[in-house]
């Protein structure tokens, strides 16, 4: 079906020539001649350039739409609503052969060691790991959420992972979300067998239960919703008459965001890139974060200046400004100590220190100089 479409004609639609562009990221994940974690790697590349895809191409399409239903392609002669026809046709089988190419990397990556587990999957002791992981861990960052008549469908954050859950309680259904912090790393490494891991919503939808105690789960799944990011205010068929950029932004947030969400808003401001200097401050903030929920343990964490600039460095993006900071942070700092604290149950009072050694970011009890992790 994907090929008949793209053989329409000598001139093609921009979208669906992207689209095949994307199919060749797709073929390199099946190609079988191709080592697996390279794989696995066009995998996440493809997914990720499908979903910028409907963030933004798809999403500036569904706006003509609305806009003006009679405007034509000037390539191909097509609509709007005529171009996502041929999209949505062109990108199912697509998501088909995405998922056959994961299943089988997913088994062949399984039968040399590293496996992805499931809940059911764990033995005894692992079991008992991801307990105590989710008691200490994850269940002091969840915000679960509630919608029914007295409280509203939420705002969903696009391309964040949330567990919805259909509840009961005296007869009467409702919904659970459970959105999954982006302060806990994806994937949760066993212990002792590194090369065995489970994701965290994987974690989260088994404890659904725990989590909406209040209540019977009678139906549980993980969901993401991609939203339309298509917030170019240059655009020719959006531009902006007299270059009012402040009106035109205040229309796309009315687009965004629900009115009890806007109504709090006092003023619309317009910030400049952050530069790499002013990324050392959000540093600290996110540092400041992470050594307050270790206060709650009676633990402590010190970040010396080579191991904030080593941060800096590894998660700073020119184009992203600080966006990536904060994972790379629970990279290289949370994930590691907190499986240093499940495995060595330190005493109260213990600080950690995160420092820089021979080019390496290492985590060691401040009073010990034996106890080294290298990241």
């Amino acid at each position: 079906m994907t090929q008949k479409i793209w053989e329409q004609g000598y001139t093609q639609n921009r979208e669906l020539s992207w689209l095949q562009f994307n199919a060749r990221v797709l073929a390199e994940a099946e190609d079988e001649n191709v080592p697996l974690l390279e794989r696995f790697k066009f995998l996440a590349i493809f997914t990720s350039n499908l979903d910028e895809f409907f963030m933004i191409r798809v999403g500036s399409l569904c706006d003509m739409a609305a806009v003006d239903k009679e405007h034509t392609d000037s390539k191909s002669g097509l609509t709007a609503k005529e171009q996502l026809h041929l999209i949505y046709k062109a990108v199912e089988p697509l998501y088909a052969r995405r998922d056959a190419a994961f299943s089988d990397v997913d088994s062949k990556l399984s039968a040399i060691g590293l496996r992805r587990l499931t809940m059911d999957s764990l033995a005894p002791d692992e079991q008992k790991y991801i307990k105590r992981y989710f008691k200490d861990i994850i269940a002091p960052v969840l915000s679960p959420q509630i919608v029914d008549s007295h409280h509203p469908f939420p705002h969903l954050e696009g391309k964040v992972l949330h567990i919805a859950a259909l509840l009961s309680h005296k007869k009467t259904e409702r919904l659970g979300l459970l959105p999954v912090p982006a302060s806990l790393p994806p994937v949760v490494f066993l212990p002792e067998t590194p090369s065995r891991y489970i994701l965290t919503e994987d974690i989260l939808l088994a404890y659904a239960d725990h989590v909406f105690e209040m209540y019977d789960v009678l139906e549980k799944a993980v969901l993401c919703v991609t939203r339309n990011a298509d917030i170019q205010v240059d655009d020719e068929t959006f531009g902006v008459e007299g270059g009012d950029f402040r009106k035109k932004m205040e229309k796309l947030l009315r687009q965004q965001f629900r009115p009890e969400f806007l109504n709090r808003l006092d003023e619309i401001v317009f910030y400049k890139p952050l530069q790499k200097e002013e990324t050392k401050k959000i540093v600290d903030l996110l540092a400041a974060d992470l050594q307050k929920r270790l206060a709650d343990r009676q633990l402590g964490l010190r970040l010396t200046d080579a191991a904030k600039d080593f941060i800096v460095d590894g998660g700073y993006d020119p184009v992203y400004g600080a966006r990536p900071l904060k994972r790379f942070l629970q990279h290289s700092i949370e994930t590691v100590l907190a499986r240093k604290i499940i495995a060595e149950d330190p005493e109260p009072g213990t600080v950690y220190v995160a420092d820089v050694k021979d080019g390496e970011l290492t985590i060691a009890p401040a009073d010990s100089s034996l106890s080294l992790i290298h990241i």
